[in-house]
């Protein structure tokens, strides 16, 4: 995940979460892909891409949200959508 994200470069805490949800949906070992993330699999990104860890990630997800980079689902999840991939 860190070359990953390293290549990417986002910019903000936003941009890192959109990030962390297409890894986790297109780019991780296909055994461990998920289509949705949550507070603790964005912590654990920041985690291993060597981030300092965020304050409230759930706060950060809502705002990619807001931004459109990803789409609510159920509790507490959320899903990088066609806009948060580009």
């Amino acid at each position: 995940m860190k070359t990953f994200v390293q290549g990417k470069n986002p910019r903000n805490d936003v941009q890192f979460a959109a990030t962390v949800a297409y890894f986790h949906r297109f780019v991780a070992p296909a055994d461990t892909r998920k289509t949705e993330i949550n507070k603790d699999d964005l912590q654990e990104g920041c985690r291993l891409a060597g981030r300092a860890r965020l304050k409230n990630p759930y706060q950060t997800l809502f705002n990619a949200h807001n931004l459109g980079l990803l789409d609510k689902g159920e509790s507490g999840l959320f899903a990088i959508n066609s806009v948060g991939e580009n």
